[in-house]
């Protein structure tokens, strides 16, 4: 009989930060929506959703430049381990866009 080894590379979520996020009043304004967290808490996954059923929403995972993922209406997009600044732009004025991340 052989035995097996299951080895994580980083611990089990427990739970998930939540908030909705409401972009400018002007179209195509850059808003943070999330800050690098503070060593030694790290990211394991980012999620952001745009509610809106008509606007984009342009996703930049950095924190300069206006040049970023174009995530169409009511859809959404995730990324695993990335622990930098995350800012948002939407093509209508009051867009919502949903977060949620989960940290260690």
């Amino acid at each position: 009989m052989s035995s097996s080894y299951i080895n994580f590379s980083s611990p089990s979520v427990r739970k998930m930060a939540h908030s909705d996020i409401t972009m400018s009043a002007t179209p195509n304004t850059v808003v943070e929506i999330l800050t690098p967290p503070a060593l030694p808490t790290r990211r394991t996954m980012v999620f952001i959703q745009n509610k809106s059923a008509t606007a984009n929403v342009t996703v930049i995972f950095d924190s300069v430049g206006a040049v970023g993922i174009l995530v169409p209406p009511l859809s959404n997009i995730n990324i695993d381990n990335y622990n930098g600044t995350v800012r948002c732009s939407s093509s209508v004025a009051s867009t919502v866009v949903h977060l949620a991340y989960a940290q260690v």
